[in-house]
């Protein structure tokens, strides 16, 4: 049996864990890091990708969630992957997908993208 203490730890870590602004505010800093290994600006990525720099602004700010294909976009643009942009705490999860049959996948992703937010494309 656990602890009061104990208990209302992991409830908290779950709880954070769920909460879509945790994940918006993770993937944004992120993101910003993943940007500031290339010689690339906010301003140079917003050309790219066909929008306004605030935009990209936003997403790294952690104001606005971005969709699994954008991301997946940004890992493209930042020669990254997408275990570099997510949260630590999800990792595991999506090294997992790496192994699965592409429904398997599929189902998977689908879950994942409820569970942390995430806009479909």
């Amino acid at each position: 049996m656990l602890s009061d203490d104990e208990l209302k730890r992991y409830r908290e870590l779950l709880n954070a864990q769920n909460d879509s602004t945790y994940f918006k505010k993770e993937i944004g800093a992120n993101l910003k890091n993943a940007r500031a290994n290339t010689p690339l600006t906010q301003e140079d990525v917003a050309e790219i990708f066909d929008c306004d720099p605030r935009k990209i602004r936003r997403y790294e700010n952690g104001e606005v969630m971005c969709s699994l294909t954008q991301l997946i976009s940004f890992c493209k643009v930042y020669k990254c992957t997408l275990e570099d942009l997510m949260p630590a705490e999800t990792i595991s999860y999506v090294s997992s997908l790496a192994g699965m049959d592409t429904e398997m996948q599929k189902s998977m992703m689908n879950v994942f993208r409820k569970t942390v937010g995430l806009k479909t494309a």
